[in-house]
């Protein structure tokens, strides 16, 4: 009788707690190549660029992650992804938390930087937190 009454209590409350619309579920482990660069003030013009151009973004299982610029590095260290942790628009998005990145055209070295991610497919979509920044736009290359 008690396990009846736990399950019926469980399924309520999933039902009860229903949300506003969420984005899509962030997977961002595995090895991603920059795409598109666009919108923002601080950088050059909106970029598209070519398959095979090197700049790639690491996020290990660790939650370490690693950025290289035209096959070098150029930055790394730890990140974290908080789950529905922003919300526009009555929509949730997830919120990625570097403690400094290197984005190819600038450079911030803070406790936390905060940026929207999601993954749609075979693509990531970062997009800062910080009025000026780009959005850029990453395809999978693997797991």
């Amino acid at each position: 009788m008690k396990k009846a009454l736990l399950i019926l209590l469980a399924a309520s409350g999933l039902v009860a707690c229903k949300k506003n619309k969420v984005a899509p579920v962030t997977n961002v482990i595995g090895k991603w190549e920059l795409h598109r660069r666009h919108g923002g003030n601080i950088n050059p013009p909106d970029t598209t660029y070519q398959a095979g151009n090197g700049n790639i973004l690491l996020f290990n299982a660790d939650s370490i992650y690693k950025t290289y610029s035209g096959g070098t590095l150029s930055d790394s260290g730890r990140f974290h992804i908080a789950r529905h942790a922003y919300k526009s628009g009555g929509i949730y998005y997830d919120e990625l938390s570097f403690n400094s990145y290197t984005n190819y055209f600038y450079t911030i070295n803070a406790a936390v930087v905060l940026d929207l991610v999601s993954v749609s497919g075979s693509a990531l979509t970062i997009t800062p937190l910080m009025p000026d920044a780009s959005t850029t736009q990453y395809y999978k290359l693997s797991n």
